[in-house]
């Protein structure tokens, strides 16, 4: 628990990444979740809440383009910020990071997506409105990396003038226009979850009145 209050009480500091990582490799062992998720905070907020309020200061950090409602707004780079995009792609050496490595490394995305799939992604407690589309992105957020590295692979490889066989082509555009797809679906979705929480408010009010 006093891991998890250092994370709460040092907002954007360099220790949370550090402290978030401590937890996740306790978590390691399955008893230890039961205790991590009886944990509140001085907010009384629960783990999935902190992790996905973590999540979204992530991104405003590294300003990753999302709608006021925390909306995926770029579909075909859903998780890239403006540093990384500022990044250009170069052909690396054998042993260099690509910028989409060195993204999973520089902020707590990934470990935040590693708590979520111990956790699970449905039927959680403590969760807001804007945590449940918050959620949809870290569900999804190994496959949209992947397909940042595909976007990377296929442009070094064009830099390079390496021309793929018609077969991997064609797996290529593949796996580049599912990851695009997936971005979209996402966001309807996240746009379908405002709408019945929206709902739910319209009846909640209306019962008020009606009372």
């Amino acid at each position: 628990f006093a891991l998890l209050d250092l994370i709460e009480a040092n907002p954007k500091s360099s220790l949370q990444n550090i402290i978030l990582g401590c937890v996740l490799d306790l978590s390691e062992n399955s008893k230890c979740l039961h205790f991590i998720m009886t944990w509140q905070g001085q907010k009384q907020q629960q783990l999935t809440h902190l992790l996905c309020e973590l999540c979204r200061d992530e991104e405003r950090e590294i300003h990753v383009s999302r709608t006021e409602k925390g909306v995926i707004h770029d579909h075909s780079k859903p998780l890239m910020g403006v540093l990384q995009q500022s990044v250009q792609i170069t052909p690396l050496a054998r042993f260099e990071l690509s910028r989409s490595v060195l993204d999973l490394i520089d902020n707590m995305r990934s470990k935040i997506y590693g708590f979520f799939c111990k956790l699970g992604f449905s039927e959680l407690p403590g969760l807001h409105e804007e945590d449940s589309v918050t959620l949809c992105i870290i569900e999804n957020f190994l496959d949209f990396k992947m397909g940042e590295m595909w976007q990377e692979i296929v442009t070094e490889l064009d830099m390079e003038g390496v021309k793929l066989v018609a077969p991997d082509g064609e797996a290529v555009d593949t796996i580049l226009r599912a990851t695009e797809e997936r971005g979209l679906a996402v966001a309807a979705t996240q746009n379908y979850i405002l709408e019945q929480y929206n709902k739910q408010d319209l009846q909640f009010e209306k019962a008020f009145y009606d009372d």
